[in-house]
């Protein structure tokens, strides 16, 4: 199959998209579908929306018949041998980094939105044109075939390879062992260059000490960098595509670190998901939503190595290390979903609500509870073999026996005691299969490493733990997000009630409610109803999360664990 990929008018957005294939004898009907979903986000995307005018014909030009017989699929029907040519137009006007956008100043597309496919000829080979002004520079990680020509193995392997184009596109490099790494950054504002890619350069050397090296020539991260407030990251096997914003901010360090976060998460990830994968997702099957359980190491485990990466490395403090370990765990005290699902339901469920706030407490965060599962693994880990291993050995060897066939949970567990030397029957059931009972586990883990658990109220939200309530996020937004289960809170006020005053004086933001103490009395709408309720502080702190914190007297012998955990040598090393 051969694709091209023009337009007309950016501004319209719409990509013109062709497809030439080969009809043979025997078949009547030709099958295309588009893909229902991306790797990386496992939900239905229904990207069949932003197609219109789909045409087909022979290679002499007459109008061959097609039909959409699904949401996302198509039949062609030739009854002759030879070329049959596609065309349709692709709506390119959502800039993240898993979707497409065009415009008069740059080409993004990831083909896995907008590239038919015939099912039966998905593992052929693939050719690729894409056609830009002549001033344009273009990235594209498949393997070129001259200025916008690529080629890939498969249809998986284009679906996987996105591209960008523009006149402004501008590039750095380092290398690593025998792969170059390139980062292309299209955007106005651009991060300090010496300082970026001294510390790509060692938060990679600390993945590939960890892994092993990436099979590649050459990985590309391709940053979008916006002049609005953006987050978000996709990974793929020889490339990342990032889009981050305000630009204007990017050498300030709380967005400068958000910028290092997402990178070394998004690489780590060329190792987890894009080559050891889920068995369920080996290979991807693009026509319908794949559900598996072990979202909690595909996302939770790169989550935490994305920033423990950046400590090994040395980008992070020990201190700022444990800031990221905070939030974390802050994220994870806003709700009460562990007494209601556990991470193995939640992995399984991505597909329903995984990406949206859903029902209250139906659900955790493969990616924040993920993460703080893994944390607790490899510190028990640890302590039961004097930390001679760690998570490090679980991951690697999960990667070197499973690379081909993909991993169940069952593999993931019987890896992870076979590398602890012991069952771990307790762990999974607490924090896989159960609650995820923290208290119970991390002050113990943690005192090993010289560090200590502190329960505490976040100091900018008093009011949601002296009342058991909590706004929504967006800003001078007073209505009700969430009630805090056997709080009064729970049993005086809604979802959606809409906060107007505070013991007869207006509320302007969510901020002038940690003023007050003892009872209070609301003024709300409730579906366009006035209401007053009364709510008195509660004897229990509600939403309280754990933070790290130093011990006042650690042991040498403690803070020789911590950094080797930290560092991943041996204060001998």
């Amino acid at each position: 199959m051969k694709y091209t990929l023009s337009y007309k008018e950016p501004l319209t957005h719409f990509l013109t998209i062709n497809i030439e294939l080969e009809a043979t004898e025997d078949e009547e009907v030709i099958d295309l579908q588009l893909p229902a979903w991306r790797p990386g986000r496992y939900q239905v995307a229904n990207f069949a929306k932003n197609i219109r005018d789909i045409s087909a014909k022979d290679e002499y030009g007459a109008s061959l018949p097609i039909n959409k017989v699904s949401k996302d699929r198509w039949q062609i029907h030739s009854k002759s041998r030879g070329k049959v040519l596609l065309e349709y137009e692709y709506f390119a006007h959502k800039m993240d980094a898993g979707n497409s956008w065009l415009d008069d100043h740059q080409v993004y597309v990831n083909f896995v939105n907008c590239m038919l496919y015939v099912p039966k000829n998905e593992p052929d080979p693939h050719v690729l044109e894409v056609i830009v002004p002549d001033d344009y520079k273009i990235i594209c990680a498949l393997p070129g075939r001259g200025r916008g020509g690529y080629h890939a193995r498969d249809f998986q392997e284009l679906a996987d390879s996105p591209v960008m184009a523009s006149r402004t596109l501008r590039e750095w490099s380092y290398e690593v062992g025998d792969t170059v790494f390139h980062l292309w950054f299209e955007g106005e504002h651009l991060p300090d260059k010496e300082r970026t890619i001294k510390a790509f350069t060692d938060f990679t050397v600390s993945q590939v000490e960890a892994m092993g090296p990436l099979p590649l020539q050459h990985y590309h991260f391709m940053f979008q960098l916006l002049p609005y407030k953006h987050y978000h990251g996709v990974e793929h096997k020889a490339c990342t595509v990032i889009t981050l914003g305000p630009d204007t901010k990017i050498n300030e360090e709380v967005f400068y670190n958000q910028f290092m976060g997402v990178s070394s998460h998004e690489l780590f990830h060329a190792w987890n998901v894009c080559r050891l994968r889920p068995k369920e997702l080996l290979p991807y099957d693009f026509s319908r939503e794949v559900v598996f359980e072990t979202g909690f190491v595909a996302e939770g485990v790169t989550t935490y190595y994305g920033d423990l990466f950046l400590a090994r490395s040395g980008f992070f403090r020990a201190s700022e290390y444990f800031e990221e370990l905070n939030n974390t765990l802050a994220r994870f005290g806003m709700h009460d979903a562990d007494h209601h699902t556990t991470l193995a339901k939640s992995s399984y469920d991505l597909w329903l609500d995984g990406y949206e706030a859903g029902v209250p407490d139906r659900k955790v965060s493969i990616y924040n509870e993920g993460a703080i599962s893994a944390l607790i693994l490899d510190l028990m880990i640890r302590k039961i073999s004097s930390d001679e291993r760690s998570l490090d050995d679980v991951m690697r060897t999960l990667y070197n026996r499973f690379l081909d066939t993909g991993y169940t949970a069952d593999d993931y567990r019987q890896v992870a005691e076979e590398v602890a030397g012991e069952p771990l029957d307790e762990f999974f059931s607490d924090f896989i299969y159960g609650g995820m009972p923290v208290k119970k586990y991390l002050p113990e883990l943690l005192g090993r490493m010289g560090l200590a658990l502190e329960w505490v109220p976040g100091e900018e939200t008093a009011y949601i733990h002296r009342f058991g309530f909590r706004l929504g996020k967006k800003e001078k937004e007073m209505k009700v997000a969430h009630t805090a289960p056997g709080s009064e809170a729970e049993r005086v006020l809604s979802l959606e009630d809409e906060l107007i005053a505070v013991n007869g004086r207006k509320l302007e933001s969510d901020e002038d409610l940690n003023f007050y103490t003892g009872e209070i009395s609301l003024t709300l709408f409730r579906n366009d109803v006035l209401h007053t309720v009364v709510l008195s502080e509660d004897s229990e702190k509600f939403y309280t999360y754990g933070k790290i914190v130093p011990k006042e007297e650690a042991s040498s012998e403690e803070l020789s664990r911590m950094r080797l955990w930290l560092r991943g040598k041996s204060d001998k090393a």
